[in-house]
């Protein structure tokens, strides 16, 4: 019997379906990958195979994407992250960049405290835009986290073609554990479709332009339907407990699907509804904190943010993040 175990190890360690190759360009499915798309996009296939034999497998990012800070009870994340240097920081990068924020703002109807809380939010400003190389990271989510490889795959794609568009190394850029790129922290597809230069310019390069930067994120939140001149989120007053038999929105996709009537029905009233119609569609957001919750009101702009990560938590973040900053630069 253990001679039958010992036999049953050694031939499990040596085979071909429990173990694969680290360096990606030694595995089957990278190769089949990269000949489907280098035929697709007439990609140089050696140039591109050359690059993936220079990479391996990263544990770094498979444990970082499996244990993601948006996880964390709300108040822990909140307090992580909502500091007085990002907020101070906020104001003087309004301040040095209030002329692209004006016309983003005027292109876009996106509010100026919005655009610069997310950039502020993901890179804290471009001081901070990753350090993981974007192409290991994105292979490794690609062939090594089953739950998102689909995903991943496709961005992947996007980012060898990117690259190839914009004459970028494909192994020099970095960027997050997740393959965002540059300033506003942009995934390859969205890089794509939002990446945005009001000004005429011939290329966009997120890594460096401030001002790209910002009309990119106007773009990427006009694109996703923001609305002009409605409230975000604000805060909800329980009267009763018939707020119970409410539908609670999803943690990373918080769609308005009920009306404020109904709201106001099942004992939740919103602290203001100076921008609220009766007939607008709202979600009602339960904030899980480490000794309770908190409860709040969403529009669909507050949906729009969460486009951008889907995370209820990151969507407040950021909220509560732009209304200190204005408080910051209008002091």
């Amino acid at each position: 019997m253990i001679r039958f175990l010992v036999l049953t190890l050694v031939l499990a360690a040596f085979s071909p379906q429990l173990i694969y190759a680290k360096i990606f360009s030694e595995r089957e499915e990278v190769i089949e990958f990269i000949d489907k798309i280098s035929q697709k996009h007439k990609l140089d296939k050696s140039k591109v195979l050359n690059s993936f034999a220079k990479l391996e497998s990263s544990d770094k990012v498979l444990q970082l994407i499996s244990n993601p800070r948006e996880a964390l009870p709300w108040d822990k994340y909140r307090d992580l992250l909502l500091s007085k240097r990002r907020i101070e920081e906020g104001a003087k990068f309004w301040k040095q960049n209030a002329k692209f924020l004006e016309k983003a703002e005027q292109a876009y109807g996106i509010p100026q405290n919005i655009i610069v809380a997310i950039i502020g939010a993901e890179t804290f400003y471009g001081e901070n835009k990753g350090s993981f190389p974007v192409l290991q990271a994105l292979a490794t989510l690609s062939f090594d986290y089953p739950k998102r490889s689909k995903f991943f795959i496709s961005e992947l794609e996007n980012y060898l073609v990117l690259c190839r568009d914009h004459n970028l190394d494909l192994l020099e850029l970095k960027g997050s554990y997740a393959g965002a790129i540059g300033i506003p922290q942009f995934m390859p597809s969205s890089y794509k479709h939002y990446a945005d230069d009001l000004e005429g310019g011939k290329s966009i390069n997120l890594m460096l332009n401030n001002n790209q930067a910002i009309y990119s994120v106007g773009s990427f939140l006009k694109k996703h339907h923001w609305k002009s001149g409605k409230d975000i989120i604000v805060p909800a007053k329980l009267k009763n407990k018939d707020y119970t038999k409410l539908q609670i929105a999803k943690t990373n996709y918080p769609k308005p699907n009920l009306s404020l009537q109904t709201l106001q029905a099942n004992g939740v009233e919103p602290a203001t509804t100076n921008n609220f119609k009766q007939d607008d569609k709202v979600a009602f957001i339960e904030m899980v904190k480490s000794d309770g919750a908190e409860y709040w009101v969403g529009s669909d702009n507050f949906f729009v943010i969460t486009r951008y990560n889907n995370s209820n938590n990151y969507a407040l973040y950021v909220y509560l993040l732009s209304e200190e900053i204005k408080k910051s630069y209008n002091a």
